[in-house]
């Protein structure tokens, strides 16, 4: 005959779900397993054992003291008196949770159900068979050694995942062995998870996309959009909600903010032009930290001298990258500059001056008169003056001379002309 230990105790694989508080609340528990799965069972107990109302999932299943319920056994109550005549279940083996959220267990020793206190002492009972009666009593605490020799162990300060189990030793005879050992009885509490949060509202830059997280280890998850993964990705301004339950049951939800950024688009001119064998100058209409045109320069202006289409990409303040382009056109450009080939400073008020006409204006200018032997007679670089036929305030007779004109208009490049000039009188 073999030694037995069974160990026993109002506890039994059971699961309780804790709220922030520390308060037991209405969620699903188990008389056995390590989850929140299972019924939710919620009872109304009144002092009175005559009025007792239970409820499976929030609907009234029965008045009485013993309620049968096929998919779940049979629930029932004892009452909150001694432990003797009504008060006394033949079977009082469930969990439950009353409309205060009070944890109601099996006090199996007095066949009935009392209302549990958090922190309360918890008994444990060996119970020995075939052992006879010489009983040695070791009881272990997470494996350690713990308690007295005595088949009863009291505990008051049973905390999340501690194991107890008891040892038995025995010197009864014809006895196949002489000592057993229990089964280990845990108390797992299931804390809920911590509220979820989606962090602070956030803007980002246009065309970009932000990826919202709610977090790791909630049973379910439900966006605004009813999506159910545990991150969104955000393509488009606007309120981002989360509604997450943990595998207590508990909900909590939050909300982000997605904004963008102003766009900076438009900081280069639709399109341009320049003169045949000129050039243009392109430039942003406005200030960015960094600058790329697509001839690889990074300066805020560049000058161009072939048409086709131009792109700028610019890092704003915001450190937004965008793109802007420019088409650039090349245009036939009538003659902006002319010269006289006569004039008569004769005094009668008309043709008085040698000068070039310019029909635009110049960064660069340099008029020059030459007589026939080289020697300068004239020089300006002012546009507009003219050599009035004098030299050293001497009048010139009628003759011929050579000029000079070095000029530039603004975004073309610099352009030499000669010829010559009748002096006439």
């Amino acid at each position: 005959m073999k030694a037995i230990a069974k160990l026993t105790t109002a506890f039994l694989f059971f699961v309780i779900c804790q709220n922030l508080y520390g308060q037991c609340n209405n969620v699903p528990v188990a008389i056995s397993g390590n989850t929140c799965q299972g019924a939710v069972l919620k009872a109304t107990l009144n002092s009175a054992v005559s009025s007792i109302t239970w409820n499976l999932n929030g609907a009234a299943v029965g008045a009485s003291q013993a309620v049968s319920i096929s998919s779940n056994g049979s629930i029932v109550a004892g009452g909150n008196g001694s432990g003797t005549g009504l008060n006394q279940l033949a079977n009082p083996v469930r969990i439950f949770v009353d409309a205060s959220d009070n944890l109601y267990i099996p006090d199996m020793g007095n066949n009935r159900i009392v209302k549990w206190a958090p922190g309360a002492p918890v008994t444990f009972n060996a119970i020995a068979t075939d052992v006879g009666n010489s009983i040695a009593y070791q009881w272990k605490k997470n494996g350690l050694k713990t308690g007295s020799n005595a088949s009863v162990y009291i505990d008051q300060a049973i905390v999340d995942g501690d194991a107890i189990s008891c040892e038995l030793t025995t010197s009864g005879a014809c006895l196949a062995s002489t000592s057993a050992i229990s089964n280990k009885i845990a108390l797992t509490v299931l804390k809920p998870s911590p509220p979820v949060s989606l962090g602070p509202d956030v803007t980002i830059c246009p065309g970009t996309e932000v990826i919202l997280k709610a977090g790791q280890g909630y049973a379910s998850y439900l966006w605004q959009d009813a999506s159910t993964a545990n991150i969104h990705t955000a393509t488009t301004p606007g309120r981002y909600i989360v509604q997450v339950k943990d595998i207590c049951g508990f909900s909590s939800s939050d909300t982000a903010v997605v904004s963008f950024y102003p766009k900076s688009g438009g900081f280069l001119p639709a399109n341009v032009s320049f003169c045949n064998g000129g050039s243009v100058e392109l430039a942003a209409l406005a200030s960015f930290k960094q600058y790329l045109w697509s001839n690889s320069a990074s300066t805020p202006l560049i000058e161009v001298r072939d048409p086709g289409m131009y792109w700028l990409e610019v890092v704003d303040h915001n450190n937004c990258k965008q793109r802007d382009t420019v088409l650039v056109r090349q245009k036939e450009c009538g003659k902006r500059f002319y010269v006289p080939n006569i004039f008569t400073p004769n005094g009668d008020g008309r043709n008085e001056t040698f000068k070039p006409v310019l029909y635009d204006n110049t960064k660069q200018y340099r008029f020059s008169v030459y007589n026939r032997w080289g020697q300068l007679v004239f020089t300006s670089s002012e546009p507009g003056k003219g050599w009035d036929g004098r030299i050293n305030g001497k009048s010139q007779d009628a003759n011929v001379f050579l000029w000079t004109c070095t000029y530039q208009f603004s975004g073309e490049p610099v352009r030499s002309e000669k010829g010559t000039v009748v002096l006439a009188k």
